[in-house]
């Protein structure tokens, strides 16, 4: 996740409580603006379906495992604990009545550790190992028009997504048919395969094959 497209980098810490167990941290509603998620969540399906958003928690002391974080929502109707991979990637969700209902979020860590939250976004891989290449390329522009659109006015000082990194578990290759001729891509020592978008490509639409399935695909 290191390549991962990151945005809005806020240390969110609380000092209201000192339990031993979950304490209060800070409003759903301000994770919420901090990283945009009503704004990717309200965006139409058809313009975010090649891109899916996730949140990134990273604690200030290196002595706490991002695993070890676990971040409850406390809404009305109870409480729903999400916890942190140890990667630091934390799946919650936008919903409105949260946000209406004023939901808090608690922490498992002590009084005064600050945790950095950001959001990063990543290519949805299309089923299979045969792909059209728009499938997967059209996760550039689309990722680069989410930002524009949560940034606004700040969307100059945003980053811009320049290619997709294919992640493998071992040497793997990908093949382009292209009208051209036939391209055969193999991974690099830390066996990844970086993709451009090409212009006219996108146009073509040619279809890749995978000599197996990555683990990921990073928009860097």
């Amino acid at each position: 996740m290191k390549k991962a497209v990151l945005f809005t980098m806020l240390a969110l810490s609380s000092q209201l409580a000192s339990a031993a167990e979950d304490r209060a941290w800070v409003p759903y509603r301000k994770l919420v603006d901090t990283v945009y998620l009503d704004k990717f969540s309200n965006v139409p399906p058809a313009q975010r379906d090649k891109v899916a958003m996730f949140l990134l928690v990273t604690p200030k002391n290196p002595a706490i495992k991002p695993g070890d974080v676990v971040i409850t929502v406390a809404h009305k109707d109870g409480k729903l604990p999400f916890k942190v991979a140890p990667g630091g990637r934390l799946d919650i969700p936008y919903n409105a009545k949260w946000v209406a209902d004023d939901a808090r979020l608690l922490i498992n860590q002590p009084p005064g550790e600050k945790m950095n939250v950001s959001f990063g976004l990543q290519a949805l891989m299309p089923e299979g190992l045969e792909w059209k290449y728009a499938s997967l390329m059209g996760s550039v522009a689309q990722s680069n028009a989410l930002i524009k659109n949560a940034a606004g006015m700040l969307s100059m000082f945003a980053p811009k997504t320049t290619s997709v990194k294919l992640k493998f578990a071992k040497p793997a290759q990908l093949k382009l048919m292209a009208k051209g001729g036939a391209t055969t891509l193999a991974s690099d020592a830390k066996h990844r395969i970086e993709l451009k978008p090409d212009e006219a490509l996108m146009l073509e639409n040619p279809m890749m094959v995978l000599s197996e399935r990555p683990l990921g695909a990073e928009l860097d």
